[in-house]
């Protein structure tokens, strides 16, 4: 056989192999980030209370461990953040905050008109909606858990239980 067909089909089979590995290996309860990073998927977090924003009309179900949260609203660029944060969060041992930023419908439907042209942010890519209601959008800013902080997953699961009301 010629030479240069061989190093074609040789080639072809290296790069085919992250194609066949990814489409033949079935979904397992892991997650790989980075090399050597693993991280579980997020389960379902059992509930214990619901928090009821009453001012911007949205809830959340939080579990039992987030009993004693404490909330912080502070006004961001074009709309409000709401910060839940766990009760063992200390400036030693922190815990990943649950960042809901939330914005009047109409300046998110203009957003979303010009594919995001205009919203501040250093990210590629664009916010999350979370959920709305008949005044509000609730999202969650790009990135917003990747410094992966201990509680990051059970957060991922949580801000999925956002509801406009």
């Amino acid at each position: 056989m010629n030479k240069p067909l061989n190093i074609i089909i040789v080639l072809l089979c290296i790069i085919s192999i992250p194609f066949i590995y990814i489409t033949f290996t079935p979904n397992n309860t892991e997650i790989v980030v980075l090399p050597g990073l693993v991280i579980p998927k997020p389960t379902q977090v059992a509930t214990s209370s619901m928090y009821n924003n009453q001012e911007y009309r949205f809830t959340l179900d939080l579990p039992e461990s987030w009993n004693g949260f404490s909330a912080t609203t502070t006004i961001i660029s074009d709309g409000v953040q709401v910060t839940l944060r766990h009760p063992m969060w200390t400036k030693e041992s922190a815990r990943a905050d649950i960042p809901i930023l939330i914005y009047p419908l109409v300046t998110w439907t203009k957003w979303e008109e010009s594919n995001f042209e205009g919203y501040k942010t250093a990210a590629p890519i664009p916010p999350t909606e979370r959920g709305r209601n008949a005044k509000y959008v609730f999202a969650t800013a790009p990135r917003y858990n990747f410094s992966f902080l201990p509680g990051f997953e059970e957060v991922e699961v949580i801000i999925k239980t956002l509801k406009g009301v």
